[in-house]
């Protein structure tokens, strides 16, 4: 009896997962661009959060809190708490921009000098991100 039940939620959710799909689809490449432009902006906070925090970061920060302590988990944490802010006040500026992207934003406000300090910013950070991570899997670090 409970296998016949699990397969019928299972059929469920496929049909309801299948309607949402139909009635919510988009029409034109800018609707699937922007979400026609009318998803909320906590959505897309949690939207950008669930990017993030997939099955790396969460068995990786498990591994690493086993390791060395709890404190491993505030980079989760606080990109977490920064994809909800993000998403709650910055999305419906860039939504109001026309762009699709932070990149196209910062561009069409600043001009060149933007592109220019978006690069000078981005690839040190990311030097800065991945570089810890890298010289851990790579097992350098003695």
């Amino acid at each position: 009896m409970t296998a016949v039940r699990i397969l019928g939620i299972v059929a469920l959710y496929i049909l309801f997962t299948s309607w949402l799909t139909v009635r919510l689809r988009s029409r034109t490449t800018g609707e699937f661009m922007n979400a026609a432009r009318s998803m909320p902006a906590a959505v897309v906070g949690v939207l950008l959060m669930s990017e993030f925090i997939g099955a790396k970061s969460t068995v990786g920060t498990a591994q690493e809190a086993f390791q060395s302590g709890m404190a491993a988990s505030w980079s989760v944490l606080a990109a977490s708490i920064g994809f909800l802010l993000f998403g709650l006040f910055f999305a419906k500026r860039i939504y109001g921009s026309g762009e699709y992207t932070i990149s196209a934003v910062i561009q069409k406000k600043y001009g060149a000098r933007g592109w220019t300090a978006k690069w000078r910013g981005a690839l040190p950070g990311g030097v800065g991100y991945a570089l810890p991570w890298s010289v851990r899997e790579l097992g350098l670090n003695g």
